[in-house]
Formats: C-alpha cells, structure tokens, sequence
C-alpha cells in the first residue's frame, strides 16, 4: 500500500465516521422530540420552548431570499409545548380532522420532523389569507407518495418554530398550486418556489445525547431511518 493509498484510505474512513456520527445524532434528536410530544401531550412538558437545532448560513441565506425577511444572525428551531399539542389534537391517530386530504401522523413522523426541517424537497414562504402571519411551508417526500408538511413562522425572539404538522396525501406540486394563492406575487411564486435553485442543509441538528440510550448501535439508527 502506497502512502497515497494510505491517505486516501483514511479520508475515506473519516468520511465514514462522520456520515454515521451525524445520523446518531439526527436518531438522538428525533427520539428527543418524541418525548417531548409525549411529555406535551400528557401535561408533563409546559413553559418555554426548546431549540432542537440552528438554522445554517446556507439555510439562511435561502430563506432570506425567497420571503425578503432579513433574520437575526443566530436562528434556532424551537417547539412550543402548546404547539405539539395542537399537532397531536389535530393531526395524529385518530384525531386526524381532515381524513380525506392528510393521512394521520405516527409516532416515527412525528420523530421524522428532524429531516423535514433539515432536508425539505420545498420551501414555500406565504402570508395566510386572514391573519396575514408570513409562514414557510417545508414540504418532505414520505411514502405512497404523500409529504410530510411543516407550517414554520417567526416567534417574537426571531426564532423559527412550527405553526403545525400534518402528511398530506397530495404531491408536492399539487401543494405548491394550492398554496399559490397565499404568495404576495406571481413573481415571488415563479421565482422563489418554482426555481431550480437547490435547497441547502437547513437546520444543523442539536446534540441530545442523553436522550440516546448508551447500547444504541448504528443498525438502531439505521431502522430508524
């Protein structure tokens, strides 16, 4: 083996290392919000949100130019106790109010909420119709060809924090149409949503690593995925 060989093997191996690093740290943060949607739920968990990751340079840069808000340098995600709440009495289980356009949320999209912030296929900025609160819908693909769909606004520290959550049954570009109407032009829906500009890593992903259980092996995280 040459030392070039050598070198090249080791990056390799650290590539390895870090790909898997990120994905126990993605499987600890998705196991901490369920928790916390357990602990909403049941009364346990009340008071200030928590941050769950920052959003990054790229991630800002993205949003900033497709909705014209300038946001504060540091950004976090945080979930509001009464947020997941909301989720949970309108979009999960049972509890599903619009059966006939979303499919009930589970457990594991509850957890997945980490990726649709992280790696969304869409990013849709809008106004809604009434209150005119400036949101950005994060779309995600998830199976039998339904998206996991976030509804994200700014709360009053400029911090980004989710408005709802549902899986909706209709595919992205069936959403996008639909959500056209609540866009301040044609030219921003033309520009900003429908462009081929590609999505950045949003969100770099908190540690929560004790919420981790310290037997958990890569094949945990990777049945997780």
């Amino acid at each position: 083996v040459t030392a070039e060989e050598s070198v090249n093997k080791d990056k390799v191996n650290k590539f390895a290392d870090d790909k898997i690093e990120e994905e126990r740290k993605r499987f600890s943060v998705s196991r901490e919000v369920e928790n916390m949607f357990d602990r909403a739920v049941s009364g346990d968990m009340t008071g200030k949100p928590k941050s769950i990751g920052k959003l990054t340079k790229e991630g800002k840069e993205y949003l900033e130019s497709i909705s014209g808000i300038e946001l504060k340098d540091d950004v976090d995600f945080v979930l509001n106790p009464s947020d997941l709440v909301h989720i949970y009495n309108n979009h999960y289980g049972e509890n599903e109010k619009d059966k006939g356009n979303n499919i009930p949320l589970t457990r594991h999209d509850i957890g997945r909420m980490v990726d649709v912030i992280s790696f969304p296929t869409k990013v849709i900025y809008g106004e809604e119709p009434k209150s005119k609160r400036k949101l950005f819908y994060f779309l995600m693909d998830s199976s039998n060809g339904s998206y996991n769909l976030l509804e994200i606004y700014a709360d009053r520290k400029g911090n980004l924090t989710t408005k709802t959550y549902y899986k909706t049954k209709k595919d992205a570009t069936q959403r996008v149409m639909e959500l056209k109407s609540l866009l301040p032009t044609s030219e921003t829906y033309s520009g900003a949503i429908l462009s081929d500009a590609k999505i950045p890593q949003m969100f770099e992903i908190s540690k929560q690593e004790e919420i981790t259980p310290k037997n958990t092996t890569i094949d945990d995280v990777l049945r997780y995925s």
